[in-house]
Formats: C-alpha cells, structure tokens, sequence
C-alpha cells in the first residue's frame, strides 16, 4: 500500500469534517485544499529525506516526544488536543523539517491553489502535517526506523506520491527542502556555511586585520635616504571607479496565467458565496472571502505591469463575470444577519474585480 493510500484509508469523513469545522471550510472546500496538502507534504519530505543529513533530521523528528505526544493517526484528529494546542505543536514540528522558509513556500502554493489566505493554508499544514508524519512511522511499526530505510520508503512512493499532486499545483523547488537539512547540520557541527569551524572564524579575522593594519602603517612609512634622511615615498591618487551601467532586466508579467487565475478565483467566488446560506455559513465563509481579496491583491500587481494588449483577456473575463457576481453578492447581502458580517469584506471584494476590468 502507498503513503497516499494509506492516508486515504486513515482519513475517514469524520476526521475530514472535523478539519473542514477547524478550517472554516465546507466539507468539498477542505477535501480539495487537503488532496493537495497531503501529496504536497509527501513531496516536501521526500525532498529532505534525499540527503544523508536530511533523512537523520527526519528519523529524529519521528522518534521525538513531540510527535509521540499527539498519538496515532487517528488521535491526531480525534480530539486528543485543543485546536490551538494542535497547531501550535504542528507548525512547530513541521517548521523544524522544513524550515520556517520551506513551510511559507509550502503555505503559499497551497494558498494559490485553493484561493485561500497563505494563512488559512498554513494552518491546514500544522493540523494535517503531524497526521501525515504519523502515517509515516506507522510503515515502520514492527522493524526499525532508520535514515536509509526512510529514503528507500520515499523512493518507492515517489511515483505516486507525483500522482497524486492535483493538476494546477505548483510545488515548490524540493532543492529548499533538501538544503534545511544540510543547513541543519552545518549549524550541529559549528561549521559556517563555506565549511569554516565558527571558532576559528574570529581568529582569521584577527589575523585579517592585523594584516591590513600592518600594509597601512608599514608600508606608507617614509624610507631612509643615503645620509640616513627619511625620503617620503611617492604615493598615486586613487582613481574613481568608472562608472558602469547596469542593465536591469524587469520580470515578464504572464498574461494568460493571470488570466487564468482570475477566471479560477470569479469561480472560486461564486462557489463561496453558494454555499452562505446564513449567519454560521456566512462567518465560515469570512476567511474564504478574505482570501480572495489577497489573491486579487497579486492579480491587480500583475495587472499594473501589463501592456494595454496584454489586459484585453482579462478584461473580457471580467466582462463577463463581474455582473453575476454583484447579482450574487446582492442576494447573499439580503439574508437576514448576513451584511452585518460580510458586507466590509465583499464591498472590497467586488472593487477590486470591478478593478480589473
């Protein structure tokens, strides 16, 4: 059986109702983000379980009283601990694997994918990640854990673990996931990161400037004439550096992609605000909403750097969209108790689709 079929089987509709409660998703919403979350995991830890030191950082993760603490799959979940307790403990485990850099790479394309917040999106990795490293250790239950024998798991599992990444995800380079391991040992063994020990490092910079400090002083000093006199050494002015040019090379704005992204995030919108049917489904939407404007935000960043040709499918997109939109968010206002909650945060939603068109 796969790490991806293993998961499948441990998460059961309970657990994924649970998370989606936890999330403030709907039940399709948190079973899409999580079929992207968990390969997208996978993948993180297959990238640190490729080096010798990653794979060690790895097994030491998995034998550690943190994740001890949570229990099996199947407590992870299951209400062992407070959601605050959970993610806490989450992110810091994960934070240590990956790094705080790896784990806001892995947030932000996972935030992409669903339209959510990078927020929203880090916060199913803390909840889900610990349920996944669980998965893990269970295919060692009954034989020892080991870094090599963690890199042939992963090695097994990469086809399908590529598989099961949805159509649309970007994964981020696995080459960051790889070097926080590497980086991780450099820091154990006290070497700086050209392989220098740190405590030798203050000496050679002593030994530098009492280098410089002799040049300066020792070398600028008058020498002595035939009659013993001191003959001042003839010294030439420093030139002034000729100035250079530098060629700044701006980054390509891809249009289509933006325009995908918008069409995906009016889709996205109009699902959202389908599923309010009052004030409970209206505060579980707030985040989803808000999540949408920051993706907006990126898309109207792209859109100022576009040519005037390159806006005309964006445009168009919005052409046909933006009045069905206003339609819906008129009739989701009119739900009693609704506009006191959502209104703020849909006026700007509709402003900033309006702004792109």
């Amino acid at each position: 059986m796969t790490l991806i079929e293993l998961f499948k089987n441990q998460m059961t509709p309970e657990m994924l109702g649970k998370l989606a409660s936890l999330l403030g998703l709907g039940q399709e919403d948190a079973s899409r983000a999580v079929s992207a979350a968990v390969p997208a995991l996978l993948s993180a830890f297959a990238g640190l379980a490729s080096s010798p030191v990653g794979a060690e950082k790895f097994v030491s993760t998995l034998r550690s009283p943190d994740l001890g603490s949570l229990g099996g799959p199947g407590d992870i979940l299951g209400g062992g601990l407070s959601p605050a307790e959970m993610e806490k403990k989450g992110g810091s485990i994960l934070s240590s694997l990956l790094g705080s850099g790896g784990l806001a790479a892995l947030a932000g394309a996972l935030a992409k994918f669903i339209g959510g917040h990078p927020d929203l999106a880090k916060k199913l990795l803390t909840f889900v990640g610990p349920f996944v490293l669980s998965s893990i250790l269970s295919q060692f239950k009954g034989r020892n854990l080991t870094a090599q024998g963690l890199t042939s798991l992963f090695a097994e599992n990469k086809e399908s673990i590529a598989h099961a990444l949805p159509a649309g995800f970007q994964m981020p380079s696995l080459s960051r996931f790889a070097d926080a391991g590497h980086a991780a040992a450099s820091t154990a063994a006290g070497t700086t990161e050209g392989g220098l020990p740190k405590w030798l490092l203050p000496l050679v910079l002593l030994g530098l400037l009492a280098a410089g400090l002799w040049w300066l002083f020792g070398q600028n000093q008058p020498s002595a004439g035939p009659g013993g006199e001191s003959v001042p050494i003839a010294t030439t002015p420093p030139r002034a550096p000729a100035p250079t040019k530098k060629n700044v090379e701006l980054p390509a704005v891809d249009a289509p992609a933006l325009s995908k992204t918008l069409a995906e995030t009016y889709k996205s919108a109009t699902l959202y605000l389908t599923d309010i049917k009052d004030v409970p489904t209206a505060e579980a939407a707030l985040p989803r909403i808000q999540g949408l404007n920051a993706t907006l935000d990126t898309l109207r960043a792209g859109w100022d750097k576009l040519p005037d040709s390159g806006k005309a499918s964006l445009k168009s997109i919005t052409s046909d969209n933006l009045g069905k939109l206003k339609d819906l968010v008129a009739k989701v206002l009119a739900i009693p108790g609704v506009a006191d909650k959502l209104k703020p945060a849909l006026d700007v939603l509709v402003t900033k689709f309006a702004g792109l068109g």
